[in-house]
């Protein structure tokens, strides 16, 4: 980008965010990914950046906000406010970077929060589904078990080796196989099938 085009940016808008050129491209950078222009060198080869980052506090933080608050046990409070109330951005320290590594972006620092809030909400209602899924599997594969145990085809020891991690092996030899079939044709003629 050009030394006056930066310059014009951050004169009308010094909370302007720009994007360096190498990670856009996907390639290493020691320089941030993410960042505002504070200044220019004199001769405008290089520019004073800080990192812009956005941080979602998932625990209270102390009146100094260096640390995590602890309980009377000692573990750290979860901090239970809405994921937007506890978004907020973050800059990094001060440090030069080749203006050549400077590109205009389109990222504001509310839309990165918005961002990173419309993400973290995404991810916690993915979590929250995966577990009702994985509670109905688990009711489900009791339910199954206490009903194999029940018409004889495993006993209690069999019925816990085989339901574990939201699955049932079932191993049925001899007579057994004569027990299931015979169930199954109970059932299939309850149904009407």
């Amino acid at each position: 980008m050009k030394r006056q085009d930066i310059l014009e940016i951050i004169v009308s808008n010094p909370q302007a965010v720009f994007v360096n050129g190498n990670w856009v491209a996907g390639k290493y950078s020691e320089y941030p990914a993410i960042f505002q222009v504070v200044g220019m060198t004199n001769d405008k080869s290089y520019v004073r950046v800080k990192r812009v980052t956005v941080q979602i506090e998932d625990y209270v933080l102390t009146e100094d906000g260096t640390n995590f608050a602890k309980d009377d046990e000692g573990k750290w409070i979860p901090d239970t406010r809405s994921v937007a109330e506890r978004t907020h951005i973050t800059y990094g320290d001060v440090r030069s970077m080749p203006t050549r590594l400077v590109l205009k972006s389109d990222k504001s620092e509310q839309g990165m929060i918005d961002e990173t809030v419309a993400k973290r909400e995404q991810a916690d209602r993915d979590r929250a589904e995966r577990i009702e899924k994985d509670l109905i599997a688990e009711a489900n594969i009791a339910e199954l078990k206490t009903v194999l145990v029940s018409v004889g085809l495993m006993d209690e020891a069999e019925a816990e080796r085989s339901t574990r991690w939201n699955r049932v092996s079932l191993d049925i030899r001899d007579e057994k196989v004569a027990l299931l079939t015979s169930l199954l044709k109970s059932a299939l003629v309850e149904v009407g099938v």
